[in-house]
């Protein structure tokens, strides 16, 4: 069979090790982005879309409970 031709062709790899390398110091600094600003008007602003459909949300379904 074509599928065990091919398996049994190809050179065999030697097994890749279980050790993985421990990151840097560096490389963990530019893994994470800087801490932001969390005050509440920052937080407020950047969630603005949000907080106004998860509003809209509640008022629909108050709304039809009430109908």
């Amino acid at each position: 069979m074509l599928v065990q031709d091919r398996a049994a062709s190809s050179p065999a790899k030697p097994p890749k090790s279980q050790i993985r390398e421990l990151p840097t110091h560096q490389q963990i600094r530019r893994r994470f982005s800087e801490p932001k600003n969390l005050d509440f008007s920052t937080w407020f602003s950047e969630n603005l879309s949000r907080i106004a459909v998860f509003s809209l949300l509640i008022v629909t379904i108050v709304a039809l409970f009430f109908l």
